[in-house]
């Protein structure tokens, strides 16, 4: 092997050193994004619930409003009939 393989071969291994001293850092990101998006998923999913009851909700309240509205629409029927 010349001196300019083994020097190249040096350097490659050198590189390969630098980048795997960085794993642990990257894995540490890695674990700390991963624990990011679970907790996210988890807030989605709350929020989803959330929107469901409140829709839920909305339906009830629509039922609600309708029959107020037929009762409304009743009692003005009648004071018209009852008008001299």
């Amino acid at each position: 092997m010349s001196f300019s393989e083994r020097h190249e071969h040096i350097e490659k291994i050198e590189a390969v050193s630098d980048w795997t001293d960085d794993v642990p850092l990257l894995d540490s990101v890695n674990k700390d994004e991963n624990s990011y998006n679970i907790e996210q998923n988890s807030v989605n999913n709350e929020i989803k619930s959330v929107n469901k009851e409140q829709n839920s909700l909305n339906s009830e309240l629509n039922s609600v409003n309708k029959g107020l509205n037929s009762i409304n629409n009743k009692d003005s029927s009648i004071n018209k009939d009852e008008t001299p």
